[in-house]
């Protein structure tokens, strides 16, 4: 769910992309764990930190999403869960995370 289905990828894609890290995004995998301690082992050890509250905030997101598609019916296009992730991490950094 958070790396093979295609609303997860193209969310990954969408936010490493634009950072020059779009060689980080999710092969077809299905085991979340040995892909992040890979991924963050790729890049510089200043910004593995920011790439791991990225992998939690990108979790999160994709949690709730199912969660809103499952319960209440609801989806959010692409776009709308791309600018949903970048509004949350603007309240994390602000909070301190």
């Amino acid at each position: 769910m958070f790396l093979s289905c295609v609303v997860a990828r193209e969310l990954w894609f969408s936010l490493l992309s634009p950072l020059g890290l779009s060689t980080l995004v999710p092969e077809d995998t299905k085991d979340i764990t040995s892909w992040w301690l890979r991924q963050r082992q790729r890049i510089n050890s200043s910004a593995r930190s920011t790439f791991d509250s990225l992998m939690l905030l990108v979790c999160w997101s994709l949690w709730k999403e199912r969660n809103n598609k499952t319960f209440q019916r609801t989806t959010l296009p692409s776009p709308g869960l791309f600018r949903m992730v970048i509004t949350e991490a603007k309240d994390w950094v602000a909070a301190g995370f």
